[in-house]
């Protein structure tokens, strides 16, 4: 009777556990998320021409959907393309992010938060993780997976991509073709792979029938990561609210885009080769993307300023601040800047500052102007913990409030990063900010103009208090004798290790964040910090950008 009523509790637990972190995460405004097989219509395909600030075109292109998958149409070699590429775990994990739209980082804090710390022995033991990977195994999660695939950033499904490919839905093609489907997803992270091994090695079959390839018409995309930038902005905006033939309006500037490549070109000339930089420019004032690189090489596979999201350091501390002095805390006030530990036991904490240096007892605002890790976190947590969080909200950053993300261990995209300068940038104000000025749909003749949705989220004099301390971060602080234009203020972030360096900075309207970093995530040297290596690219495309104020 015991071992009953303890079995009947686990899995009451686990149940509430699982509904509660549904609710918390996934119902908005009172409607719960569905999965998109049975809400979620693939949008049409899309003939997009993207236009410049100066009206010349620079991208058009045929973005293909091909739509579902019926249930018929999955087979043993989709079967076996999925049994390869996704373990049961992963086939739950896509379960929750399509069932439910949950984003990678909320499914990890799932796992953290519920599974991972109930002993393994107990979903095994009652049978619920098993229960759990059957339904991961249903054809329609399968479908799901493979209607979400994305092949690059014009086609998106399996179906698609056999559209694009072969001018036929998936159900229509021959073995060999199915195959060479797979081999082309999976060829994106495994260039050495050649058609011949993966057909033979992998699925086991020796078919040489024709590929039957559909010539698909030439198209331009000049600059790749700003293509890029711009269908992620119209996936946010909603693919399916464009028409099927548009033409897209955007804030791209190209001589610009020209001027920055010449200058991280001349930067990293005599540097190791295996650093990699992401940076964005913005026109605070309008809101706009000027430019935007994605990495050293333009052809790079990864678009590292909006999809690649890195450790940031001490680049987050200026939200610190912006809670302190919205809570009433004074640039003035007298802090103690000591090594401190904060917590007990298994929570203790004991962070260090930058070499070691101490200032001991100081203002609060020589804490933000020197990076001293120790005094931010007594300003932290004088501020409150939430005050943080909900402040690093406010300005598009997701947050949890912990002292680790005071000092910046959260992880955030280059453009994240941008966004959250430009509310500094605008006195408090923020911008919706984004390369699309227009959608301008030719199928009716009607031009859709994109608000800038303007919104105060912090006040002005919290604000222009936070600019003239960052100044003083350039003039005396961790990004003196950079180079920098004068009048510039900006804040430096540096990473354990100098895995990741950062610089974002702010000089009249023009906001500029670079990210320095190697993707094999090592170290790079000792002296590597914002201000040694960040800061200095910004200062060069700031001389190649911007006439200097009088």
């Amino acid at each position: 009777m015991k071992k009953t009523l303890y079995t009947i509790l686990i899995l009451l637990l686990i149940t509430v556990s699982f509904l509660y972190f549904v609710r918390k995460n996934f119902i908005q405004s009172g409607e719960i998320y569905y999965s998109s097989f049975i809400t979620h219509k693939n949008p049409q395909d899309k003939e997009l021409t993207f236009i410049d600030k100066n009206g010349e075109p620079f991208f058009s292109k045929t973005i293909v959907f091909g739509g579902e998958l019926s249930l018929e149409e999955l087979d043993n070699i989709s079967q076996q393309f999925l049994d390869r590429k996704c373990s049961p775990k992963e086939k739950i994990n896509h379960f929750l992010i399509t069932i439910f739209h949950i984003d990678y980082d909320r499914l990890k804090e799932f796992h953290t938060g519920c599974m991972d710390n109930l002993p393994d022995n107990l979903f095994e033991r009652y049978g619920v993780y098993k229960y759990i990977i059957d339904y991961g195994n249903n054809k329609f999660v399968d479908k799901a997976i493979l209607d979400k695939i994305s092949y690059s950033s014009r086609i998106y499904g399996l179906k698609g991509l056999a559209n694009y490919l072969f001018g036929r839905p998936y159900g229509e093609l021959t073995i060999n073709e199915k195959i060479y489907l797979f081999y082309k997803i999976e060829k994106k992270d495994n260039p050495q792979l050649t058609f011949e091994d993966y057909k033979t090695e992998i699925f086991k079959i020796n078919d040489n029938s024709t590929l039957r390839f559909v010539k698909n018409q030439v198209s331009l995309n000049k600059y790749p990561h700003i293509s890029d930038a711009i269908i992620k902005e119209l996936e946010e905006y909603g693919l399916d609210r464009i028409a099927h033939k548009a033409i897209i309006h955007t804030s791209f500037d190209p001589d610009a885009y020209e001027k920055v490549k010449k200058a991280l070109d001349d930067y990293f000339k005599n540097k190791e080769p295996e650093l990699q930089s992401a940076g964005v420019v913005i026109d605070a004032s309008k809101g706009e993307i000027i430019t935007l690189y994605g990495g050293k090489q333009e052809n790079s596979r990864i678009n590292r300023a909006i999809n690649l999201k890195r450790q940031v350091g001490s680049i987050f501390k200026p939200v610190v601040y912006l809670a302190a002095f919205e809570n009433g805390i004074k640039p003035t006030d007298i802090i103690e800047d000591k090594p401190t530990t904060f917590g007990k036991g298994k929570n203790a904490y004991s962070p260090k500052n930058f070499d070691d240096f101490y200032m001991g007892k100081t203002k609060v605002e020589n804490a933000l102007i020197y990076s001293l890790n120790n005094g931010t976190l007594q300003v932290a947590l004088k501020t409150g913990l939430n005050n943080v969080a909900g402040m690093a909200q406010k300005l598009g950053l997701e947050a949890k409030p912990l002292l680790g993300f005071c000092l910046g261990s959260g992880e955030y995209t280059v453009l994240q990063i941008a966004k959250y300068f430009s509310v500094i940038a605008n006195n408090g104000i923020k911008k919706r900010i984004g390369f699309v000025k227009s959608i301008e749909n030719t199928d009716n003749t009607s031009t859709t103009i994109l608000d800038s949705n303007d919104e105060r989220i912090v006040s002005e004099e919290t604000v222009k208090t936070i600019q003239e301390i960052l100044k003083k971060v350039v003039k005396i602080g961790t990004a003196r004798g950079t180079g920098l234009l004068k009048g510039t203020y900006g804040k430096t972030g540096t990473t354990n290790d100098s895995r990741d360096v950062w610089f974002a900075s702010v000089y009249d309207k023009y906001v500029i964040v670079v990210w320095i970093g190697r993707d094999d995530y090592k170290k790079m040297g000792e002296k590597d910090t914002g201000g040694s290596l960040a800061a200095p690219l910004v200062a060069r495309i700031q001389k190649s950008l911007i006439t200097p104020m009088e």
